[in-house]
């Protein structure tokens, strides 16, 4: 029997069980399983029988989520019609909710939302939303550098996030100006939201002991606003990118929520200043990354840096010796470092050291989704002494719009599907990173704003003490890019 087939027969089981009265099928497996979750079933459990006498199960909670997170995983896993998702919705989902007494429907209609927006997607469908991603996050590095002499910082998945539902939000024939953009022309829109949302639950897979990857969307709307919102937008943005919409009366409402999924990383992200008149909305993506060096550096030491402009200043240097992958490309050299990763994951750190410090500009021309891969699998296994400063760089940069409007994206005009008069009118991205003996720990923001118009070889030196650039990846997935030519990233 296929796996569609016995998935089918289980969401019966599940339906008919819960049409009998019974709140779940004891069979599904608790997600939770981390030690606040054993002492709480264990506080539970001794008060199973008070709870018995007064009639509720002290279980309704997890068995609920249990059963929608399943429900959701295999949807996404099997081949699902649109009429099995329904069923699911319809028959086991809503009574649970009933069942309930509400307490919980936010999680449920969010859960359900996604399961009707599955849309499935082929590997190599997915393969060209990533490399859509990467190569527009190059030319958006370009574009950074170019028009500031500080280190540059950003998380390109973020901002992907943010571009994903703002190309829900447009008229049909700019987005198809948008998707021939990014080279994505061939691909069907739902199929480029499911894709994106895709890259990045294969990210937060990694979470675990050693390493943690969080993703969180929102939009945020100005009072009165949501009723003028079209129904299709909303299921985007709670199917696809499970994100959450909330009203916000004021500045700190948001602030509050971007400090909340950055691990209060970024605090006060958006000022009274970045707030265009007429705001109606704030479409929003947060993230937090934090791992652990397969193998830690020692004990940081004082060491000269040297910047583009001869200048050198003294800065905090880590150094070891180990094995790792590295490429010599004549006029740079590729160095890429593992962080601890459970299996089916590749989180690495990638430095691209050029040989001169001048020619950072040079090498950074270079980057595309294609250059950075080649380099990575020509790279060889081989005895490293690494030197590379600790980094410390908070960046926040609201010109974004401009940027990507100039690489080609067409993001001026009206966004129908938020309102008849929106229009977006800044991109405001703030991205954190720390680099250390122990490993690496990071966060970034994106806010979109909407307005109404008006080979084993002898021992080698890598020496990063000059500028170079940098990537954090998981596979082909960058999670932080940036590059180190001023004090401002530097612990000193």
């Amino acid at each position: 029997m296929s796996s569609v087939s016995n998935f089918n027969d289980r969401v019966g089981q599940l339906a008919q069980a819960i049409a009998a009265g019974k709140l779940i099928d004891d069979q599904l497996q608790v997600i939770d399983k981390g030690w606040i979750w054993k002492i709480r079933c264990f506080v539970l459990t001794l008060l199973s029988p008070l709870y018995s006498c007064l009639g509720k199960d002290p279980f309704a909670h997890v068995r609920v989520n249990n059963v929608a997170q399943s429900l959701l995983k295999q949807c996404k896993e099997n081949q699902v019609s649109s009429e099995l998702k329904e069923k699911v919705v319809n028959e086991i989902l809503n009574p649970l909710a009933a069942k309930t007494k509400g307490k919980y429907n936010l999680d449920i209609a969010t859960i359900a939302g996604s399961i009707r927006s599955i849309v499935q997607v082929s590997r190599e469908e997915k393969q060209a939303v990533l490399q859509a991603i990467n190569n527009c996050a190059q030319q958006l590095h370009r574009k950074i550098a170019e028009s500031s002499a500080t280190s540059v910082c950003f998380a390109p998945l973020s901002i992907a996030a943010v571009l994903g539902m703002v190309l829900k939000a447009m008229p049909d024939e700019r987005k198809q100006e948008f998707l021939r953009a990014m080279g994505l022309e061939n691909i069907p829109e739902a199929k480029v939201h499911a894709a994106t949302m895709q890259i990045l639950d294969d990210l937060v897979s990694a979470t675990g002991d050693q390493c943690k990857i969080h993703f969180a969307n929102a939009v945020a709307l100005t009072p009165g606003v949501g009723n003028g919102i079209h129904p299709s937008f909303t299921e985007t943005v709670e199917g696809n990118y499970r994100g959450q919409i909330f009203l916000m009366e004021n500045l700190e409402v948001v602030n509050k929520w971007v400090a909340e999924k950055t691990q209060g990383k970024i605090e006060n992200f958006l000022q009274a200043a970045d707030i265009p008149p007429n705001l109606i909305a704030i479409l929003l993506n947060a993230m937090y990354f934090s791992a652990k060096w397969k193998d830690e550096f020692g004990k940081p030491f004082d060491a000269p840096f040297t910047f583009a402009n001869g200048n050198n200043i003294p800065a905090k240097m880590i150094y070891q010796q180990n094995t790792y992958k590295l490429y010599d490309g004549g006029y740079f050299r590729m160095l890429e470092m593992p962080y601890k990763s459970p299996e089916g994951h590749e989180l690495t750190h990638v430095i691209f050291l050029p040989n001169e410090a001048r020619t950072l500009s040079e090498l950074e021309g270079q980057f595309t989704h294609q250059f950075v891969n080649e380099c990575r699998k020509q790279a060889v296994s081989q005895e490293v002494r690494v030197t590379m400063p600790k980094i410390d760089v908070n960046v926040k940069e609201d010109r974004l719009l401009s940027m990507l409007q100039e690489i080609g994206l067409p993001l001026r005009g009206a966004l129908p599907l938020i309102s008849q008069s929106a229009e977006l009118s800044k991109i405001v991205h703030q991205a954190m990173l720390k680099v250390d003996e122990k490993g690496s720990e990071g966060a970034a923001v994106t806010g979109g704003l909407i307005s109404e118009k008006s080979c084993p070889a002898p021992s080698q030196a890598f020496k990063a003490d000059h500028d170079f650039a940098y990537f954090i990846m998981d596979k082909e997935s960058i999670l932080f890019q940036g590059n180190v030519r001023d004090t401002s990233a530097l612990v000193h």
